[in-house]
């Protein structure tokens, strides 16, 4: 017959390795819960600190490929406005028919150019850069037939000799004078030139002046003395 002391004594101690081993087990479990929370943790801390440089590398790329440069046009393009037709306009005015030396040149604008003199002189030479010689003396009669008064610091005169249209240079002679000041409508005024012109070079000359800025040239040409 078994000994009920000794029976409980060994229920005890099975009990006690029991909850022992399951301590064990609850500890082991822990660590390794305990490890890996801390795997975890580092992973996600490395993946956050990554992202932003990715992102912000990738994002300019993403839009440089995705958005197209925008094309020009002619309304944002401030010199757009300055050309016609696609080229600059900074030609010159047109010239008026020719007419001869002693005719008058009549503008679509009432005014009107007539030379008044020309002569050969022996140029006198006043200023740097100028050489005395043979040379033509030009002058010119504005006459103001607009209703407009016309500004005469924007006329001018220059000669031109040859087929080839070579420009003869201005002389700075005593005899020279420039238009000035304003000129009221119904009123003339008139300026000279002078210009180095060799003298077996007068067959063909061509005088152009300009009475306003934009305005067509009036053209005189033919024969000099």
């Amino acid at each position: 017959m078994s000994d009920p002391v000794q029976e409980s004594g060994v229920r005890r101690r099975a009990v006690l390795i029991a909850g022992a081993g399951l301590v064990v087990v609850a500890v082991v479990v822990a660590l390794v819960l305990g490890l890996r929370s801390q795997d975890d943790e580092g992973t996600a801390a490395a993946s956050s600190s990554t992202s932003p440089a990715s992102t912000s590398s990738a994002a300019p790329a993403t839009a440089a490929s995705s958005t197209p440069a925008a094309a020009p046009t002619a309304g944002s393009d401030p010199a757009a406005a300055r050309t016609t037709g696609g080229v600059a306009d900074d030609r010159l005015p047109d010239s008026l028919p020719a007419v001869a030396l002693d005719q008058v040149a009549d503008s679509d604008e009432g005014v009107s150019a007539a030379i008044v003199d020309l002569a050969p002189i022996d140029g006198t030479a006043t200023g740097p850069g100028n050489v005395s010689g043979p040379a033509l003396r030009v002058t010119v009669r504005i006459e103001n037939g607009s209703i407009d008064v016309l500004d005469l610091t924007q006329a001018s005169t220059r000669l031109t000799y040859g087929a080839d249209d070579v420009p003869a240079s201005p002389l700075d002679d005593p005899a020279v004078t420039s238009f000035s000041g304003e000129l009221a409508p119904g009123d003339a005024a008139e300026a000279t030139s002078v210009f180095t012109v060799p003298a077996d070079a007068r067959e063909l000359v061509t005088v152009t002046v300009a009475y306003r800025a934009g305005a067509s040239f009036l053209v005189f040409s033919g024969s000099a003395p």
